[in-house]
């Protein structure tokens, strides 16, 4: 059995919640009610509802600011959120709609499940949108993560080639057998240090020009 959408209703008048209660059928929706903006805020949190709908004129904060405080939080502004006003100026609808209301319900409620659950296809919608555009998203850093390794690998050979193109008299096996175990710091040392051929030399086969005593032939 599917699970039932969640609602929240925000609205400081208990009368008007047995209103809400009639004509979105409880049968059908899982529904959840709040008095006041900052107990709706904080219901919001606790059941991430799939639809809100929260009063305009309530005491402390009203619908505006709790729908502004919605669609500012990165894990509730998803959720759409309808309106319950008895305002009917142009005024109070532009200021709704830009506190990111996504619709709007008259007082006094009547007949308004049709924009219910159009509220509630949006949202079901957007849910079969965010898991494939997830997985994406991961998909897509470990792509980036398997491609970064090789390509520090390369640019690290690649900086010791041109060391040893613009100073052939300091290329060694060492710094690009570091480069290949991922040690590019180091290779940059090896490459600075002094003298490291000579060291290098005496752990191998004397210098051609002197005897193997050290002294010359």
């Amino acid at each position: 059995m599917a699970a039932k959408e969640k609602i929240l209703i925000i609205d400081d008048d208990a009368d008007v919640c047995d209103t809400y209660d009639a004509f979105l059928l409880d049968d059908a929706y899982d529904l959840h009610f709040a008095h006041n903006g900052g107990e709706g805020l904080v219901r919001a949190m606790e059941i991430s509802p799939d639809l809100i709908l929260p009063d305009v004129m309530m005491p402390d904060m009203d619908g505006f600011e709790v729908c502004n405080y919605l669609k500012s939080d990165p894990k509730l502004k998803h959720i759409p959120v309808i309106l319950i006003t008895a305002l009917e100026s142009r005024q109070a609808l532009m200021l709704g709609f830009e506190a990111g209301a996504d619709e709007f319900l008259p007082k006094p409620v009547r007949g308004g499940e049709l924009r219910v659950r159009s509220m509630l296809r949006i949202k079901k919608l957007y849910d079969q949108l965010i898991e494939p555009l997830c997985l994406r998203e991961e998909l897509v850093n470990m792509i980036v993560h398997d491609i970064k390794n090789p390509l520090s690998v390369i640019m690290g050979l690649s900086q010791v080639l041109k060391m040893q193109i613009t100073d052939p008299g300091h290329s060694d096996y060492y710094p690009t057998a570091m480069i290949m175990n991922g040690d590019i710091a180091g290779a940059r040392r090896r490459h600075a240090l002094p003298g490291r051929r000579s060291c290098a030399g005496s752990a191998g086969m004397p210098h051609q020009g002197a005897h193997a005593s050290g002294m010359p032939l």
